[in-house]
């Protein structure tokens, strides 16, 4: 990347306050060089290094042969409508509502679950619309429907609120994706990507670029 286009992305983070943590601290990050109004202040070169880093897997993931499996997992209702369009554009796997706890230990669980609102989306299409049972079974499996099976690496939108998940993907020796602030324990996450993970602006810019990275190099 040229210094223009980090310059441009460095400017993004400064007007939108990417560089704020939270209160406190947990783990071993090396991006503090500071306090403002008692909450941190971040290094801002680390944040894009940490960025450029997963950039650099969504490059992978579209020029590998073999393909690769990724899930995507929100935990915040805010960021819903970005991650099915991102997920969707990228043919890939999303959770939105809320986490069941197994999916990653527990695959034949969860691949029964799939199988279950497939059957019924598809014997019965008309009933299933007004049905709270299949729409409590979309709300889970939606993002879900043509998985088969586990996911060779996974992206956690907020991984201080979703530590169970970090940890089944721990045991099934899964790499994690992972969105964190100041808050966050890092040591069980492969790929963090650092700065403000509560700002929908800063989310939004990271989808888009790794989207836009994925389609360079599909294409070529």
């Amino acid at each position: 990347m040229n210094l223009a286009k980090k310059k441009k992305i460095l400017d993004f983070f400064l007007s939108n306050g990417i560089f704020f943590g939270c209160h406190q601290m947990k783990g071993s990050f090396p991006l503090e060089i500071g306090k403002k109004n008692r909450f941190l202040v971040f290094n801002l070169q680390l944040i894009l290094k940490s960025l450029l880093k997963v950039a650099h897997i969504f490059k992978e993931i579209s020029i590998c042969q073999k393909p690769l499996h990724l899930l995507i997992i929100n935990s915040n209702p805010e960021f819903d409508h970005v991650v099915q369009v991102f997920a969707e554009k990228l043919r890939q796997n999303y959770i939105n509502n809320r986490w069941i706890g197994g999916t990653l230990t527990n695959w034949q669980w969860i691949s029964q679950g799939v199988y279950k609102f497939n059957c019924i989306a598809h014997k019965f299409p008309k009933y299933s619309a007004k049905s709270p049972k299949y729409q409590n079974l979309e709300r889970t499996f939606k993002g879900v429907k043509n998985i088969n099976q586990k996911p060779d690496i996974v992206l956690l939108t907020d991984a201080t609120a979703q530590s169970a998940i970090l940890f089944e993907a721990h045991l099934s020796q899964i790499p994690v994706i992972a969105f964190v602030d100041s808050k966050t324990n890092n040591n069980l996450i492969t790929y963090p990507i650092y700065g403000n993970n509560k700002s929908f602006n800063y989310f939004q810019f990271c989808l888009n670029l790794f989207l836009k990275i994925y389609t360079k190099y599909k294409k070529s």
